[in-house]
């Protein structure tokens, strides 16, 4: 029996499965493949409704970066979900691609999927809360108390997998909570 699906669902599923492999150190070519096809999708679906997407890599390149060195940074950007999808332009090449790079992608897809459905599930918030962890410094905009309770948490980066059990533990515990 055929499954119906829209592509929002679709992307959400695709989404939550590469956060899922993410926090679980799965394959990082996967992974990002994965995580580029939510993105895509969530980017679209926001441009289609004229929902404008507060966080995306590309706008943070054209605010922050001189305009001779965007394109060429961009193109770095796109260019391993590019290699990963594609095999017509160069089916021997090969690709440095740094597994970091997932983490700003998966990010882009989660503030995509918040601002369009206006929720965020749980796996959603658990990867928001891990990237803010981690990269607190670069958002100027957050509110110093917010900052302050960050670093109150006591995570290294090799220590994902433990925090992602933990949050999804304490997250269990949570009387009435929404999906």
């Amino acid at each position: 029996m055929p499954l119906h699906i829209s592509k929002l669902d679709a992307a959400r599923r695709q989404l939550e499965t590469s956060i899922d492999m993410y926090f679980r150190s799965g394959d990082p070519i996967s992974t990002h493949a994965l995580a580029c096809a939510a993105q895509e999708i969530l980017t679209a679906l926001a441009k289609h409704t004229g929902v404008a997407i507060a966080v995306s890599f590309e706008g943070l390149i054209d605010t922050y970066v001189k305009p001779e060195h965007r394109a060429e940074l961009k193109d770095r950007y796109r260019e391993p979900k590019n290699f990963f999808k594609h095999a017509d332009r160069d089916p021997n090449g090969i690709v440095a691609f740094s597994p970091t790079l997932t983490e700003f992608v998966l990010f882009e897809a989660c503030e995509a999927y918040v601002q369009l459905v206006k929720e965020m599930p749980v796996l959603l918030q658990a990867f928001r809360v891990w990237w803010l962890l981690l990269n607190h410094d670069w958002l100027v905009q957050l509110p110093p108390e917010f900052k302050a309770q960050l670093q109150t948490l006591h995570y290294r980066e090799t220590e994902r997998a433990l925090f992602y059990s933990e949050y999804l533990a304490a997250y269990a515990k949570i009387p009435n909570k929404a999906a």
